[in-house]
């Protein structure tokens, strides 16, 4: 009489599998529906290859197989791998090994971080203020107008030093007639006396005038400076 497991009709199929790439771990995940834990086995060989398979019946004294073999990399650590089956799926959980080059890489990593949270300090420009733009303005527009009234001050200068002049010259010429009044009768002199001090006070008035008007736009230059 044949055994029962020499009348098993075995069916292969190929389970699907993932691999999730962590920092400091890798999971290997197998997908097995339909499968009960005690119907899985798992080696993992000196060689570092890990060795998956199962099987379970399917009626009919069939049964349905697997066999997989994944090649462990050399930076993981064999002693502290682990595996879980839960829901279906095969967690092979896989620590990566602590190297000098990955200690000073988390290192590195810590330290930019930090970095990024607590970024240095940057230098300050101070800003200008309200004020300082305000009184830089009102020295600009001051120091344009006088340029613009600096020509018309030399313009009034002039004519103020030409009446000066004009006067000098008329008193010059007066000079001349006070001495040929000497030499003519007493109410010839008065008359002539009166109408050369009728045209020095005018000419006086005029000078007064000249002199006041300039005087007055120098005060309201001054007054408007001061404001």
């Amino acid at each position: 009489m044949m055994s029962n497991t020499s009348e098993r009709k075995y069916e292969d199929f190929e389970p699907v599998s993932d691999l999730l790439s962590e920092k400091e771990c890798d999971t290997l995940l197998l997908y097995l529906p339909g499968f009960r834990k005690e119907q899985l086995k798992v080696q993992l060989t000196t060689s570092r290859i890990l060795k998956i398979s199962g099987e379970r019946p399917i009626g009919d004294n069939k049964w349905k197989r697997f066999h997989k073999e994944f090649n462990v990399p050399s930076n993981i650590d064999l002693k502290d791998m682990t595996a879980k089956f839960e829901g279906g799926i095969l967690y092979l959980r896989q620590p990566k090994l602590i190297t000098p080059a990955t200690t000073e890489q988390k290192h590195d990593e810590g330290k930019t971080a930090a970095e990024a949270e607590h970024p240095a300090p940057q230098p300050q420009h101070e800003a200008p203020t309200e004020g300082k733009t305000k009184q830089k303005d009102k020295d600009d527009n001051m120091e344009k107008k006088e340029k613009d009234e600096t020509p018309a001050k030399d313009h009034e200068g002039s004519k103020v030093k030409q009446e000066l002049n004009e006067i000098r010259k008329q008193v010059g010429g007066r000079s001349e007639l006070f001495k040929e009044l000497r030499k003519s009768g007493t109410q010839k002199r008065l008359a002539v006396y009166v109408i050369l001090i009728l045209v020095l006070g005018f000419q006086a008035i005029k000078m007064f005038k000249s002199f006041t008007k300039v005087e007055e736009k120098s005060v309201m230059e001054y007054d408007h400076h001061e404001l």
